[in-house]
């Protein structure tokens, strides 16, 4: 059973804007769908893109409980466009969510980045010391984090806030508290070695979120391109 998160048309065919449905793949979640939203919303799905953690699927793709699959129709235009004040206040909704889970994964990317630096010490072929006994701390953490700080997005940036009380905040918080992060310096190889793969698990399923986030957004900048385009709207 995989969560199914429907947008716009879909959504509007199915009366509702998620569910749970039964399925092995993505082919028998559909086909779940189908039978349970009708003939309205089989021909949305038949022109819709469907994605499944935020990246584009397959019918053959194998689906679980943790997995989510996204069902986005293009812009149809005229009378099946949302109100223009519905979508601008779900455009905003989407860009505050984007901006707490970039942050959220960019700290994610961070930590992960000095658990892998703090595994240096037990290499024996010439890595540099970890940053957290370097005389420079500045330095080092110049070093260690400037690709996350410099890299450049798909999307451009927009102001930074603190989102430390985000609930995704909490839940890395809580990873970090259980697998030792504050404690790089005592950590053996083999639990930095985990660290690392549950920071970079949780940074891969924020990501997902965040690619979901950037599909929705999409479809609904194309509806209020379109009421633009149709005349619905005024600049």
């Amino acid at each position: 059973m995989a969560v199914v998160r429907m947008f716009a048309a879909a959504r509007a065919a199915a009366g509702r804007g998620s569910d749970e449905l039964p399925g092995a793949t993505v082919a028998d979640v559909l086909a779940e769908a189908r039978r349970r939203y009708g003939a309205a919303f089989a021909d949305v799905l038949a022109n819709s893109r469907v994605w499944v953690n935020g990246e584009p699927a397959t019918d053959a793709m194998i689906v679980t409980s943790d997995d989510e699959v996204a069902v986005l129709p293009p812009v149809s235009g005229g009378a099946d466009l949302r109100p223009l004040p519905e979508l601008r206040a779900r455009r905003d909704e989407l860009q505050a969510i984007d901006d707490a889970v970039s942050y959220v994964r960019r700290v994610a990317q961070g930590r992960a980045d000095l658990a892998r630096d703090a595994m240096h010490r037990y290499s024996d072929d010439g890595d540099p010391t970890p940053v957290y006994i370097r005389p420079d701390l500045e330095s080092g953490l110049r070093d260690v984090l400037s690709d996350r700080l410099l890299g450049g997005g798909d999307r451009p940036p927009r102001p930074a806030e603190d989102f430390s009380d985000h609930p995704l905040s909490a839940e890395l918080d809580a990873l970090c508290a259980e697998h030792g992060f504050s404690r790089l310096d005592v950590l053996d190889y083999d639990e930095l070695e985990t660290l690392v793969a549950r920071l970079d698990a949780f940074e891969q399923h924020v990501s997902a979120q965040r690619r979901e986030v950037f599909a929705e957004l999409d479809s609904v900048t194309d509806e209020i391109a379109e009421h633009y385009r149709t005349g619905g709207a005024s600049a």
